[in-house]
């Protein structure tokens, strides 16, 4: 590349950074005029039309990138990105795999490539991918999270646990991790200990209206009825649309006597969504026994 060439190809990176994309475009296409096989220019072409939500167009100009040098990781990777925008993902699970085939510490290409993998139902593909980001960078928050919502995919709710206990250790106010955790620990049988996890998601964010209502339920699995029962109404101050809140608080509040309650609240959750799992079922069941 001469270097009247470089300094332009330069500048229209720099305009790129800068997120002034007409112009990094405008500069792309001056050097492709040039030079028609430039293939950083045809790449980062391709990347401005990605970003501006061109996706057929970004794949079809990477991949002249690609065609013009096959050996770049980060064409892969970003050939990928706009397949999955088109949720294409079979596509992109290719292109990602060549991209970490090419530089097999692409941690990037790995997040991504796991996470098409978990969508897909992958799951024990996207456990292996994830552990090369945690091997990359041990604290990378996004994929212990993931991590152990893998592995509560998979019903293996022990591992899960130790991932969302290591997200907490990083970042202690996560309240979805706490809440993921606690979900975790239900499953274990360790009830009295979701429900003080349940609670410490709710202290991070107190507008979870899925953690009030698992509270809820939690504290229904022990006795504690009056309690649950404000859980459940918590959630559904939070939620006035969670059929499931409504649902659960009048179980809660059959179960502490309230039977009228319970009714009026089943009756409520009707409204919402008729066919929620069981409803009818408890509702007719109840509204004969009073």
């Amino acid at each position: 590349m001469n270097q009247r060439l470089h300094a332009q190809f330069m500048s229209a990176v720099a305009l790129h950074q800068q997120g002034r994309l007409g112009e990094a475009k405008a500069g792309y296409e001056a050097i492709l005029k040039l030079q028609p096989k430039h293939a950083d220019a045809l790449h980062l072409l391709g990347v401005v039309e990605a970003q501006s939500g061109n996706f057929n167009e970004a794949i079809e100009i990477i991949q002249h990138a690609i065609k013009a040098s096959s050996n770049e990781s980060t064409y892969y990777h970003d050939l990928g990105n706009a397949q999955l925008a088109l949720k294409n993902y079979e596509s992109a699970l290719k292109s990602y795999s060549t991209a970490i085939v090419l530089n097999p510490d692409y941690l990037e290409a790995y997040l991504n490539l796991a996470m098409v993998q978990q969508a897909t139902g992958l799951l024990e593909a996207a456990l292996e991918s994830f552990s090369h980001v945690i091997r990359l960078d041990s604290k990378h928050l996004q994929a212990c999270y993931q991590s152990g919502m893998t592995a509560f995919y998979l019903g293996r709710h022990s591992i899960a646990l130790s991932f969302f206990e290591q997200v907490i250790r990083l970042q202690p106010d996560y309240a979805e991790a706490h809440h993921q955790r606690a979900n975790a620990l239900v499953l274990l049988g360790r009830m009295k200990e979701a429900v003080d996890g349940y609670r410490r998601a709710i202290l991070f964010d107190a507008a979870h209206a899925e953690a009030h209502n698992n509270l809820g339920c939690a504290l229904q699995e022990t006795y504690c009825f009056e309690q649950a029962v404000i859980a459940h109404e918590a959630a559904i101050r939070v939620s006035p649309k969670l059929v499931s809140a409504y649902y659960n608080l009048a179980n809660a509040l059959m179960k502490s006597g309230r039977l009228e309650e319970a009714l009026n609240r089943y009756e409520d959750a009707i409204r919402i969504d008729p066919d929620y799992d069981f409803l009818l079922g408890a509702y007719l069941h109840l509204k004969m026994k009073i």
